[in-house]
């Protein structure tokens, strides 16, 4: 038998739901007639791992080859939102998010350099404007680090 894209992915949505019903054993479940607060979350987590295991067996009879994911773009992704963690606090909200997006942007060969400027430019502005500006979030838009002087 072959892994396949839905044996992984009906295995990880069982994942899901077991670490749910797990999660809801504190919770008294009660009855169907007197519900407790733990009876929703088991129910769900016990139908989302029914799913998982339905999507596994299709992916048993229909299988579709797992193919081995690009890393270029998984590595620039987690470089961009690794970038964006350690420049907030040091540069502020648009740096580290035009820093984000360029980092991010490395992932795919086919942009331009004129594309990745344009769209760190916009989604810096769109944050600051989303952030500060219309929820009123502390969080300053441009900061010079300590170590420029």
């Amino acid at each position: 038998m072959k892994i396949s894209r839905d044996i992984v992915a009906g295995l990880a949505v069982a994942a899901v739901g077991l670490i749910f019903l797990l999660a809801a054993q504190r919770l008294r479940t009660g009855t169907m007639m007197n519900m407790g607060p733990g009876y929703f979350p088991k129910a769900v987590a016990i139908g989302t791992i029914a799913i998982g295991a339905l999507i596994v067996l299709e992916g048993v009879r229909n299988a579709i080859p797992l193919h081995r994911p690009a890393l270029r773009p998984m590595l620039a992704i987690l470089a961009g939102v690794a970038l964006f963690a350690i420049l907030l606090p040091q540069v502020g909200l648009i740096p580290a998010m035009a820093g984000g997006v360029i980092a991010c942007a490395a992932g795919d060969r086919t942009s331009r350099p004129w594309q990745v400027l344009a769209l760190a430019a916009g989604a810096a502005v769109g944050a600051w404007l989303l952030f500060r500006v219309g929820l009123g979030l502390q969080l300053p838009g441009l900061r010079f680090p300590a170590w420029l002087g």
